[in-house]
């Protein structure tokens, strides 16, 4: 049952983004977009990585009802099954036993007794791409606090314009 409690947590945190885990902390899933690298001669596509941070975890009733479902059982025993499974979880953390989750990565206890998280190797996304040769791409830095202006700052005009079309369609059709 644990093995599966676990597929579906992992299950649940690509869905959402988010996965709380009570006395352990929260994962989520950090979205890294496509980059240009090698001085513009290649790009480098979007990146996921699973980030980790040690604190409280309220009661998750979006995850139950998940876990719920899932398992085609009622929420009470879906509540019951998350629990062992993390009960079992944080007595193999706090005996000193390094835990692996797939795709979610490595949890073990530091000597000041804080839970370490090591993510996965391989992380999810996709391979760099050298660009033709002779096509260099810039890239540019927005200093902090500074705007990108937008190329055309009227387009509410073009949106009243398609409105009053809109509206005339309209009367046009019924009048």
């Amino acid at each position: 049952m644990g093995t599966m409690i676990q597929q579906l947590l992992i299950k649940y945190l690509i869905q959402n983004g988010r996965l709380g885990i009570p006395d352990i902390g929260i994962f989520q899933v950090k979205r890294i977009p496509a980059q240009v690298v090698a001085a513009g001669t290649a790009i480098k596509g979007p990146v996921s990585l699973i980030t980790y941070h040690a604190e409280p975890v309220p009661a998750d009733k979006h995850l139950f009802e998940f876990l719920s479902s899932e398992t085609e059982t009622d929420e009470v025993a879906a509540i019951g099954q998350f629990n062992a499974w993390t009960q079992e979880l944080k007595q193999k953390i706090f005996d000193h036993q390094s835990v692996e989750l797939p795709f979610i990565g490595t949890l073990l206890l530091d000597q000041d007794g804080n839970i370490i998280h090591t993510a996965p190797e391989s992380a999810i996304g996709y391979q760099s791409v050298s660009l033709p040769e002779g096509v260099v791409l810039e890239t540019s830095v927005v200093a902090e606090g500074e705007e990108i202006s937008a190329s055309d700052a009227s387009w509410w005009i073009y949106a009243i314009i398609l409105l009053l079309l809109g509206v005339a369609a309209i009367a046009y059709y019924y009048l």
